[in-house]
C-alpha cells in the first residue's frame, strides 16, 4: 500500500486556494501516492475536476471549526502519513488535531491575513488571531504563495519568518491562459 496523504480544505468553491488543492491532490495521485482530498463540505465547482484516483472525503459540515470531530475521526480511521491544509478555519481545525497527537501537518497561507481581518466585520473573523496565535506553533511546516504572505503571517502570528517557506501556486494550467 502506498502512502496515504491528506489535503483538507473547507470545500472546492471556486477560490484560488480550492483550485491549487485540486491540482496537487490529481499531481500527486499521479506519483502512485494515495491521496485524499478532504473537505468540510464535499461542493462547488472543482469538483468535477477531481481526478477519480483521488479519494474525496466529506466531512458534512457547513460551519469548518465545528468539522474537528469529523476530521479527527477521518484522521484515525485513514491514518494519513502527512496532511497539506489551506485557508484559515481548515489550518485551524488541522492544528487542533496535531496538538492532539494526529499526524504531521503542514498549514498554508494563501491570503494576507491581517488584510483579510481588519477588513472584516464577521465574528468568525475577529476570532482568527486568536486561534492562529495559539495553534500555530502546532505546525510542523508552514508554506505561504509570497514573500508578502509570509511576511504579514509571520507578523500576524507572532512567529519567525523564519519557519515559513514560500512556494509559489505550483500549477500553471491552461485556464490560466
Amino acid at each position: 500500500m502506498a502512502d496515504r496523504i491528506a489535503l483538507f480544505t473547507q470545500n472546492l468553491s471556486g477560490g484560488g486556494a480550492e483550485r491549487v488543492m485540486v491540482h496537487l491532490a490529481n499531481g500527486l495521485s499521479e506519483t502512485g501516492l494515495d491521496v485524499d482530498l478532504v473537505l468540510c463540505q464535499a461542493e462547488g465547482p472543482y469538483a468535477k475536476h477531481v481526478s477519480p484516483k483521488v479519494r474525496t472525503v466529506d466531512l458534512q459540515s457547513p460551519v469548518e471549526i465545528l468539522s474537528l470531530g469529523a476530521y479527527r475521526r477521518y484522521l484515525r480511521e485513514s491514518q494519513p502519513r502527512a496532511v497539506l491544509s489551506a485557508l484559515n478555519q481548515p489550518n485551524s481545525v488541522a492544528l487542533l488535531a496535531r496538538k492532539k497527537g494526529g499526524p504531521r501537518t503542514v498549514i498554508s497561507i494563501h491570503n494576507t491575513l491581517s488584510q483579510e481581518v481588519g477588513a472584516s466585520r464577521s465574528l468568525k473573523m475577529r476570532v482568527v488571531p486568536v486561534f492562529v496565535r495559539a495553534l500555530t506553533h502546532h505546525a510542523d511546516a508552514i508554506v505561504a504563495v509570497s514573500d508578502g504572505v509570509a511576511d504579514d503571517f509571520a507578523a500576524f502570528a507572532r512567529i519567525s519568518r523564519d519557519r515559513i517557506t514560500k512556494i509559489v501556486n505550483p500549477v500553471v494550467f491552461p485556464e490560466l491562459f
